[in-house]
């Protein structure tokens, strides 16, 4: 294969890689946007300034001839996505390690310095060994995990953890005396959480766990979404269900009160009742969209949303919807899509419909 090492200016990055081509492609194709890569020898590193490297499909025989680099510098990030890379006598100065999927890394604490979190983005297929406990990382991200029952023995000392997605059934923490900080995010068959009995926790997000059983978590610190009993938010003139998301709440009552406020100044061609029906199509979207199976019944919903708003806003004269309102409501519909993983944060899913 041909490896080769690039500069991303854009991100102060450097990516080695042996698949340009299909970041090339990514990006010619629309499905990531077009940055500058600039192509250099091991030489030219010296000349450009960077905290993170990537590298992706590189065999172990490039980077060993590469390896040197690593005595030379500190860095923030280093990332490895489908490579199969011997660290057996490299030590990296790096305070954040990610493994990518389909990547042969084993790992050992000798071979970091400073290193204080680790992300696995596909732990499932991760092809490598955690050869002893990484004791200096207080931070883990775990994506698609299928058991953690080794999880103390890796990463005895973690103060944060994240767990994304998977099938796991059961988390033991038992053993995790440090543990501050939980996110657990659309583990659909997890269970039941089992913590250390004197739990230093002082925030647990649960997102999309419908099976879990919470009773265990303290409650005073823990947020559940969606919500285990029906919540309101209360404002003066009518009661709106919570969307579930304390983000999307905010923002859908920032709306609200910019148009009561406008309503008041201004004497618009709409009235409460006209504001009240565009919040109540706003939280039955979210809602409706956070119960979805897919990106194209999500995109059913966002098309029906619109066109209603469209007809709403004709009805006040198109005076309710105008500039700074369709930037709060395209926020709305865009981050619920977000949240969902249908769209990126910046794709705007209602372009296609809007008529405001």
């Amino acid at each position: 294969m041909d490896t080769n090492i690039y500069y991303i200016p854009a991100h102060h990055t450097i990516s080695i890689t042996s698949d340009f081509a299909e970041e090339q492609r990514r990006m010619d194709t629309g499905i990531d946007p077009k940055i500058e890569y600039i192509k250099l020898s091991i030489s030219d590193l010296s000349n450009y300034s960077f905290d993170t490297i990537g590298f992706k499909r590189v065999e172990n025989d490039y980077f060993q001839s590469i390896k040197s680099i690593f005595s030379k510098i500190n860095l923030k990030a280093v990332a490895f996505h489908e490579s199969n890379i011997d660290l057996s006598d490299v030590v990296i100065d790096v305070q954040h390690l990610l493994i990518g999927d389909k990547s042969k890394v084993n790992l050992k604490m000798e071979n970091f310095k400073n290193l204080k979190e680790v992300t696995f983005l596909e732990i499932k297929t991760y092809k490598g060994k955690v050869l002893n406990q990484l004791s200096t990382v207080k931070k883990a991200v775990l994506w698609d995990s299928t058991q953690t029952s080794l999880l103390h023995e890796m990463l005895p000392n973690l103060i944060e953890l994240t767990v994304n997605k998977g099938s796991l059934t059961e988390l033991d923490l038992r053993n995790h005396k440090h543990l501050e900080k939980l996110d657990i995010h659309y583990c659909t068959k997890l269970e039941q959480v089992l913590l250390y009995k004197d739990h230093k926790l002082q925030n647990v997000m649960i997102e999309n766990c419908k099976k879990l059983d919470i009773s265990n978590l303290p409650l005073s610190v823990t947020s559940v979404w969606p919500p285990r009993k029906e919540t309101k938010i209360t404002t003066q003139s009518m009661d709106i269900k919570s969307t579930g998301n304390q983000d999307i709440n905010n923002l859908i009552l920032d709306l609200k009160k910019n148009m009561e406020d406008y309503m008041r100044d201004a004497d618009p061609s709409y009235n409460q009742n006209d504001i009240d029906e565009c919040m109540s199509l706003l939280t039955n979207y979210v809602t409706r969209i956070f119960s979805t199976d897919s990106k194209d019944e999500a995109m059913e919903i966002v098309k029906s949303t619109v066109l209603k708003l469209n007809d709403l806003n004709e009805k006040c004269d198109f005076s309710l919807i105008e500039t700074n309102e369709r930037e709060q409501i395209a926020e709305i519909m865009i981050l619920a899509g977000h949240e969902m993983g249908y769209n990126s944060s910046d794709e705007d899913i209602t372009e296609e419909w809007r008529e405001w």
